[in-house]
């Protein structure tokens, strides 16, 4: 049997029980509007999509940096049928890379057609 992944986090916080009217009041409020701006700061540094204001200022990549780009990778369930997976899984190797340059091939194509 395997033995568990521990996974550190922390203390789970005392629950704290808000009624209607204090949420209506916290959302007027300053310090609701301070807690957006930055959170939305956080979410554009680490992650977030960005505003179309930020990618006007990204220069273009040359063909040097597409050539290494690597996209993040997003951990996904997926469920697909048997024949598939079978095909997939038949080519040798991880089948999950397969199934990426499929989908990565695909979308390539279908991008190609629609900037016609």
């Amino acid at each position: 049997m395997a033995k568990k992944k521990v996974v550190g986090s922390s203390q789970p916080g005392k629950l704290v029980r808000r009624s209607e009217a204090d949420i209506r009041r916290y959302i007027k409020s300053a310090k609701c509007k301070e807690d957006s701006a930055r959170l939305e700061a956080h979410t554009r540094k680490y992650g977030g999509e960005p505003s179309p204001a930020d990618l006007k200022e990204m220069p273009e990549m040359t063909d040097e940096e597409l050539r290494l780009f690597r996209p993040i990778k997003a951990p996904v369930t997926v469920r697909i049928d048997g024949d598939i997976l079978a095909w997939l899984k038949a080519k040798g190797g991880p089948y999950q890379t397969h199934m990426n340059a499929t989908l990565r091939s695909a979308m390539l194509a279908e991008r190609k057609r629609s900037s016609r």
